[in-house]
Formats: C-alpha cells, structure tokens, sequence
C-alpha cells in the first residue's frame, strides 16, 4: 500500500520520547510510508571511532552511481522526435523497482520526472530504515546547512528527529531511530566519516596506519606520494592486506550479524573478490582525478577520499542529488510515490507493485555465477517485467551485457552505460553494468 496517514501513531511516538529541549517548531504532519512491519535489535552502542565495525548499516551512500540508471530513464522517456528533431519526454509514467542498499538511487530514481511510481526492495530492513529517513531529510523543513549537520555531525541530533523527522517516518522506522542503540548515528552523525563503508574504511586504514599517507590529503599531496598511493594500491599483497582488516570488520558489524546464515557465509567467501575489485576501481578514480579527467571535489571521490561526501554544514563538496534545492522540492511533491518492500526478489507478488517498467537489480549478482544470474533474471522478467519493460544489473567481475541477454534482453537500452559510472566498484569498466528491454 502506498503513503497512509499515520498522524495519531506519529504523534504517540513523538510524545513517547518528548524531551525538554527544542529547535523550532515542528514540520506539517504528512502521509507517511506505510510497509510491512518487522522487529529489530542491535548490538550496544560503541565510541564513534569505532566506525563501521559498530555500523547498524551495511552501507550509506550506494556503491554505484545513480547516473546510470538516470541514463536509462532519460533513454525510457524518450517519445518520437518533434518536427523540430528533439525528443519530447511524456507524463510520469514509469513504473520501477530499485533495490535499496544506501537509499541514494531509489530517491533519484522517485525523482526522475518520467518515474510515476517507486518500489524500494531489500533483504535488510535496516536499509529501508535509511531510505526512508534520507528521505524524511529532504521533505523535512531542515535548512541543507542544518540537514548537512545533522547528517555529518549529530547536530541537535534528537531534537532534530524528534520534531523535524519523525513526523515523516512511518511507525516501524520511527521506532526503530528511536532505540538507545542509534544514539551513536543520530547524535554523532550517520554520515560521520567513521560510518562510510569497510571497504571504504579499511583503504585509508592501510593507506594511513602501513604507510603514513591519508587520501583527505591527496589532492595536495607531492607526485611522489600519489605515486606511492598508487603503488601500494596496485601492489599484490595488498588485497591480503585488505582482506585480514575488512574479515573481522564484517564479523563484528551488527549489519551483518542480522544477514541470513548462507548470506553471511557466502559473503566472507567472496572477500578477497570484493577487495581486488574496489582497488582497482579506487585506483582508477584517484588516478583519473588526478589527470584532470573527472573533478577531484567529484561526489564519488570525495567519499573515498573523506569517507563522506561532504564536511562542513557550509563547505562547497557535492551534495547528493535528493539534498539539493530542486531535489527537496521534487520529492515534496512525488514522497507518496514510494513504497519500500522487506524481501527477496524471488518473492516479489503483484501486491508489491509489479509489473514494472523498469527494474534496477544494483549488482545483486555479482558474486553469483552466470547461468544462476541468467536463470534468475529470467524468472523475475516473466514474474515481475511489463512486456517491452527494461532491467538494469550491474556486476562487478563482468559479462553483464552477456547474463542479460542470455536471459531474453533483447538490447541494450543505453549504449555504453559503463561510463556513467563513477562509483569505484564499477568505475566506467565494460561489461560490469548493461541494461535490456524483454518482451513476451
């Protein structure tokens, strides 16, 4: 079901948790989203340098890049050219399906002017926890400095939920940012830098602690140094490296503690995968950065370096697409478009919102093998896939083009969509990512 009105149980709970100190009044009560229901529980709360080793989120900003899958929306919108050559774009119509992870892509999705409607899926319920609070963000009244603090610092942290947040998260989200165990996000920062992701977090803890250099720096670092940078990231041994920091660091994470049995196991089989891709792909940014090619203050770059996107309330680093200006004022208008889905793709029903137009998978196969991607995305076309609709996987280790065309695609919706991608898990390397229409 999509946004319910859910003013009585929103003000129960804020009245629940009301505390004496206050930042103004509170925002209009909205319609708020209403999805399934589910419990949580989570670990004690740690010091913030404990970073992502006490992180309640497997990731916070996604590992790929919202550009691609705007490409293909834009591609989708296309109607027949004008007499004057230029392509028209019709009425929101789009109906998609985005799997979660860091929330980013499902909200430039939602803001995409031909996307009707949204359906946010994941297995983690604590990723569609962070979606709905990005997004609760961006409808608040929050000025961006004071959203940027809260985010990066904590700011006002309680208050701030309390009375510009919760009025815009549904029951089960509101009681979940509530609990004792995420005084450490809402009062410290969910974007802190000691939150970004292990991979993220574990490269600088080499880079710094193995060998004296910091990435925050990098940009004013000496052409010996970034030559170093790049040679311990190129170097072999480094991926064993990476892997005895980032073992441990999964182990301890209360994200990963709530993953199926399999999915934990299957997970810590794939690490040293999982290291060897993201070094080269950080390799590929920094060293592109550095040429000139993309912009260092780039928003993917800036992460990696600063394990956040941006600093300060009042700094000039990027911001993500659903913190700006026309971001906010978009997903004002469209917040009642999106419902969020706690499952597996396999299990999507028509109550779900199927068929799609579009569904975008993240790189949910990435670490499966060809023919179970093939078999998979098959039985989602068929099940979950509007006739002539489109799907978007992404994996890392390649053969993208090749699992979706083995699987019925009939052709690529965007020509080289590779170099959208920007993200450093994928950064702009063929065949890791692919999008095709399927009819029936």
């Amino acid at each position: 079901m999509f946004f319910e009105t859910a003013i009585a149980r929103s003000q129960h709970i804020a009245r629940r948790f009301a505390a004496s100190t206050s930042i103004g009044a509170s925002s209009a009560w909205p319609a708020a989203n209403k999805s399934r229901k589910f419990s949580t529980s989570s670990s004690a709360a740690s010091p913030p340098e404990a970073g992502s080793r006490t992180s309640q989120f497997m990731i916070l900003i996604n590992n790929e890049d919202y550009r691609a899958e705007t490409a293909v929306l834009n591609k989708l919108s296309e109607s027949a050219p004008s007499p004057g050559g230029f392509a028209q774009e019709t009425d929101p119509k789009l109906n998609a399906l985005t799997v979660v992870g860091g929330a980013d892509t499902s909200l430039v999705t939602l803001m995409h002017p031909n996307v009707a409607s949204v359906t946010g899926l994941d297995m983690s319920p604590n990723a569609l926890h962070l979606l709905r609070l990005k997004l609760a963000v961006a409808v608040s009244s929050l000025t961006t400095p004071e959203a940027k603090a809260f985010l990066v610092d904590g700011r006002n942290g309680r208050a701030v939920l309390r009375e510009q947040l919760l009025p815009h998260l549904p029951e089960d989200s509101a009681e979940f940012f509530m609990q004792e165990e995420l005084d450490l996000d809402i009062e410290h920062g969910i974007f802190r830098k000691a939150n970004d992701n292990p991979f993220n977090a574990c490269l600088r803890e080499m880079l710094e602690t193995n060998h004296g250099l910091h990435l925050s720096r990098f940009d004013t670092m000496s052409l010996a140094e970034k030559e170093e940078v790049f040679r311990v990231i190129e170097a072999p041994e480094s991926a064993g490296v990476m892997y005895q920091l980032l073992e441990p660091m999964f182990q301890a994470a209360p994200w990963f503690a709530r993953l199926p049995q399999p999915m934990q196991d299957h997970l810590l089989t794939k690490i040293d995968m999982i290291c060897t891709v993201n070094l080269k792909g950080a390799y590929h940014v920094l060293r592109d950065a550095d040429k000139g090619l993309i912009p260092m203050n780039e928003y993917y770059t800036n992460v990696l370096r600063y394990g956040q996107p941006f600093c300060e309330p009042n700094d000039t680093m990027a911001l993500p697409p659903w913190l700006t200006d026309v971001g906010r004022a978009t997903l004002k208008a469209k917040q009642g478009a999106l419902r969020t889905v706690c499952g597996k793709l396999e299990d999507l029903d028509e109550f779900d919102g199927a068929p799609f137009d579009v569904m975008t998978l993240s790189n949910c196969y990435d670490f499966t093998t060809e023919d179970v991607a093939t078999e998979s995305i098959k039985v989602l076309a068929d099940k979950a896939l509007k006739d002539g609709g489109s799907i978007l996987i992404r994996r890392a280790t390649g053969q993208a083009s090749e699992i979706l065309a083995d699987a019925g695609g009939k052709f690529d919706v965007v020509n080289d969509l590779h170099m959208h991608d920007l993200a450093i898990l994928f950064y702009r390397h063929p065949g890791s990512i692919a999008c095709s229409s399927f009819h029936k």
